[in-house]
């Protein structure tokens, strides 16, 4: 059982205190030691938590006090063993992880030769230890010894209530896509109107009617009125004619752009039909985000539904088929069927394993509901001081104790004070009171030290040994932190120098400069000489009476706005002119600093440069990272300590095995 699936459980008072104990592991749950066998022995029957297993110098051990240890007891050993593995160890691999766990039992006896005696600290570090020991015990009490596993009526029941809900595969369609738009840009002339602009760009009533459908998504008609009692709303009916803002950008369909956004297309499937993968030419031809991505499309759950001709095309294909262009309103589109699942349900068989979870997760609750429930109610535990709770007026002193839960005392004043005080409905009754104070987060942990004290759990035993075994730990680890310490401390000025000069190229800071970009792209819709030299005429333009870093950042930033004409700009940051395009690093070296660089005309945009500032090549010398590198070693060395102190120690402790 894997405890710690208790973590979401949501009573929080049993769950941290429960989970705290167990959840932690030392590895992967169940992973196997280094070097195992592929085909490993069968896994002996796991003992019981309160099973006896080992001895460690002489103290006999049951399970939890080993898993206990093995959570405490730091050792380069103890990680290659699974906490929850224990109860099922035997022999050598026992033996071996008692001996890792006995180092602490020789350092702490060495200590005590040394005149090292416990603090108040490290006594109360133990003490904390025990309580995480006896959270394990509550843990095994109320869920291990009380769990039993589900039955087959239970998991075939859990399966019926989820089936809907939780064991329903959606309906899938898996496709890629590729998309020609048949939209172009166009600003505004004075004098243009929506009408006149269709009859631009073919004269059809068609194109026209798309422009005014585009529109009505915006409208900025001066002669459309909403209606007054509804000023957000949109008329369904197609927009007037309007008069458009000179400058204005549109998204239009025209006729030219749809006769080559045809073409486009039906090349793409010419060069399909040749062979060449749908996501190399998606990749070159659409005009879509991703192009060539494979997209799951869950229509059950999609929030805007496929479009109808896209839908009807995939259902026509095959798996791995791709279709004829089809013309939309936005474009002319592709579509490759990769997949198809059709809605049904994870089997009853396939399911077991969750639902064993599931089951096991309702009735862990349960017994933690459970749990609360009884103590909640046990005056062992919860006490309510029923002439308290139920005094009104001068009767109801501030001081008065209305309920004590464990050792945790509830005074009128400060309950009256708390972040959800009790209201006088809440202080009506006796009930009333405990429902209210059993519903208050803290209490839960409180039941629980009243449960651990009204079953005298700190006294048993395994607990007083426990504690014996807790402050050796905390002894034993301070006293190792010491001789660690005085390891790393001894490190000399050669050794720190030394691995300085073997490093030395991590220290090094090669030139960089502080950049900032502004790029122009070029107009596919020109021939390239024309569409670069147009946006180095408009880099010219923008950038030639530019004087500071301040207006050309300004710049970078109205030409980041129209990206679709001017690609990406804006602050680089530090930038290693090695990391540049030959052509940018040249233009960038010899700038004036701080300056504009030359314009550079790349493949398919031209850039200017601002060269704020620049970090020349250096080296940091050894005084200013002297200390970061003793720090390094000092780890080192204590790693190397503590693993050798490990393997002497070892050798120290005498264990016996105390179950076959």
């Amino acid at each position: 059982m894997k405890r710690k699936a208790l973590g979401i459980l949501g009573l929080a008072a049993l769950v941290a205190a429960c989970a705290s104990y167990p959840a932690v592991n030392l590895r992967a749950q169940d992973a196997p030691a280094a070097g195992a066998q592929a085909e490993p022995t069968p896994t002996p029957t796991p003992l019981a938590d309160q099973d006896l297993i080992v001895s460690i110098n002489g103290k006999k051990l049951t399970v939890e006090q080993l898993r206990f240890l093995a959570l405490t007891r730091r050792s380069p050993y103890v990680a290659r063993f699974a906490a929850n593995a224990i109860p099922s160890m035997r022999g050598e691999e026992l033996t071996d992880l008692a001996k890792s766990l006995g180092v602490y039992d020789a350092l702490a006896a060495e200590a005590k030769e040394k005149g090292v005696e416990p603090t108040d600290e490290d006594k109360a570090k133990a003490d904390q230890q025990l309580n995480q020991f006896l959270e394990g015990i509550v843990f095994r009490m109320v869920i291990t010894d009380q769990l039993k596993p589900p039955t087959a009526e239970e998991l075939d029941a859990a399966y019926e209530a989820r089936r809907e809900k939780e064991f329903k595969r959606l309906e899938e369609l898996r496709m890629r896509h590729l998309y020609v738009s048949t939209y172009e840009e166009y600003r505004a002339k004075e004098g243009d109107t929506l009408e006149s602009i269709a009859a631009a760009l073919g004269g059809s009533d068609d194109l026209a009617m798309k422009i005014l459908d585009d529109a009505t998504k915006k409208p900025r008609i001066e002669s459309y009125e909403a209606p007054k009692d509804d000023p957000e709303a949109k008329s369904d009916m197609p927009l007037p004619p309007r008069a458009l803002t000179e400058g204005e950008l549109l998204l239009v369909p025209s006729k030219a752009k749809i006769e080559s956004a045809k073409a486009k297309a039906e090349d793409a499937i010419k060069r399909l039909q040749a062979g060449e993968s749908f996501e190399k030419v998606a990749m070159e031809v659409s005009e879509n985000e991703n192009p060539g991505k494979l997209w799951t499309i869950r229509p059950e759950t999609q929030e805007r539904s496929m479009m109808e001709e896209l839908l009807t095309a995939f259902n026509e294909l095959k798996d791995g088929e791709f279709s004829q262009p089809i013309q939309t309103k936005h474009g002319f589109q592709i579509v490759k069927r990769e997949g198809y699942q059709a809605k049904s349900y994870v089997s009853r068989e396939d399911a077991e394993a969750q639902l064993k979870s599931i089951v096991e997760g309702e009735k862990r609750q349960g017994l933690i509901d459970a749990f609360f429930e009884k103590y909640g109610n046990d005056p062992a535990v919860v006490s309510i001081k029923e002439a308290a709770v139920l005094a009104r007026g001068e009767d109801a002193k501030p001081e008065d104790v209305l309920a004590t839960i464990g050792e945790k005392v509830y005074v009128r004043k400060d309950v009256a004070e708390g972040r959800s005080a009790p209201t006088e409905k809440d202080l009506e009754t006796v009930d009333s009171f405990r429902k209210w104070l059993l519903g208050q987060r803290s209490s839960k942990q409180e039941i629980v030290e009243g449960f651990k004290k009204s079953q005298k759990l700190g006294e048993l035993d395994s607990a007083k040994q426990t504690r014996e075994l807790a402050l050796a730990t905390v002894v034993a680890t301070r006293y190792l932190d010491t001789l660690l310490a005085d390891k790393a401390s001894a490190l000399s000025e050669e050794e720190i120098r030394k691995y300085y000069d073997e490093n030395i190229s991590y220290y090094r800071q090669s030139a960089a400069y502080d950049l900032v970009a502004v790029n122009a792209a070029y107009d596919p819709a020109l021939e390239p000489a024309d569409a670069k030299a147009k946006a180095i005429a408009l880099l010219e333009e923008k950038a030639g009476s530019i004087q500071t870093v301040a207006d050309f950042r300004s710049l970078a930033d109205e030409m980041k706005a129209n990206a679709a004409a001017t690609g990406r700009s804006g602050a680089l940051g530090m930038i290693s002119p090695d990391n540049l395009p030959e052509e940018d690093r040249k233009a960038v070296e010899a700038a004036k600093v701080p300056g504009k660089s030359a314009i550079v005309a790349g493949d398919s945009l031209a850039t200017i440069y601002w060269v704020d500032s620049k970090r020349e090549e250096s080296t940091e010398p050894f005084d200013s990272v002297k200390a970061a590198i003793t720090d390094i070693l000092g780890k080192r060395v204590r790693g190397d300590a503590e693993t050798a102190i490990h393997v002497d120690y070892k050798e120290k402790a005498e264990v016996e095995a105390l179950t076959k």
